[in-house]
Parts: structure tokens; C-alpha cells; sequence
């Protein structure tokens, strides 16, 4: 009976070590991800938002803080029209989560993407987190 105790625990620490170390591996793809994106920032998306800055977090998740350019809180006061607007991004890039190629390796390991928004006087406005279930299901 000690014999196959300690024989599943063995297993468990060795199953244990491999987690971690693929863990290890995946985050390191990410912050080589991350340092190669800030080299570029800040960055125009579009003509209202600038990327500023991008954070590899704990637990295989990207953040990208942004600025909406010619925003400020008190526009996003009325819960209804922040809904919306949220809603409305979050599905736009979803989709483009989707069909971009530039994040193949990272989206195959199951990152989180959490998008920041900031008005131009660095309050925050909102976040957008999407999750691999959203970008690896068909539904768009």
C-alpha cells in the first residue's frame, strides 16, 4: 500500500512539474509577444484610439491599455450608451481575434485578452476581456 502511495505521488509531482514548465513556456511566448508589441507604442489604431501600452499578466493573459482619443468620463456616465459601446467592441474584436493571424501562437495557448480604456485625462473608462471560449468557438 506505501508502495502505491508514493508511486502516485510521484506521478502527480512529476504531472505537477510538466503544467508548470509548459505554464513557464507559454507565458515567456507571451512577454516575447508583449516586448515586441510595446516597441511599437504608442500606436494609432484608429482615429479615436491609440494603443499605449501592452502588459503580459499572470495566468497567460495580455493587457492593452488604450486611450480614446477626444473622450472623457462624463461621456460615459449614462450606463446605457457605455453598454452598448462595450457590447459593440467587444464583438469587433472578437471577430477580428479570429480571423488575425499575427496572434496564431499565442490565441493556440489559450491566452486571455483584456482591452483597457482610458479617456484623455487617463481616468478609466472600461475594459473588454475576451477569453478563449469567445475566440475559439464559431459563433461570432
Amino acid at each position: 500500500m506505501k508502495k502505491l502511495g508514493f508511486s502516485f505521488i510521484l506521478s502527480l509531482v512529476a504531472m505537477t512539474l510538466l503544467c508548470l514548465t509548459a505554464c513557464d513556456v507559454r507565458q515567456k511566448m507571451i512577454e516575447k509577444q508583449v516586448a515586441a508589441l510595446n516597441a511599437s507604442t504608442p500606436m494609432m489604431i484608429d482615429p479615436t484610439i491609440r494603443l499605449d501600452k501592452v502588459e503580459a499578466l499572470p495566468g497567460l493573459a495580455i493587457k492593452f491599455t488604450s486611450t480614446m482619443i477626444g473622450s472623457d468620463k462624463e461621456a460615459f456616465d449614462t450606463l446605457e450608451s457605455e453598454t452598448n459601446l462595450v457590447a459593440r467592441m467587444k464583438k469587433e474584436m472578437v471577430a477580428s481575434l479570429k480571423t488575425n493571424q499575427g496572434f496564431t501562437d499565442v490565441k493556440r495557448a489559450g491566452v486571455t485578452f483584456v482591452y483597457s480604456f482610458q479617456d484623455d485625462a487617463g481616468e478609466h473608462l472600461f475594459d473588454i476581456t475576451i477569453s478563449p471560449e469567445d475566440y475559439l468557438s464559431g459563433k461570432l
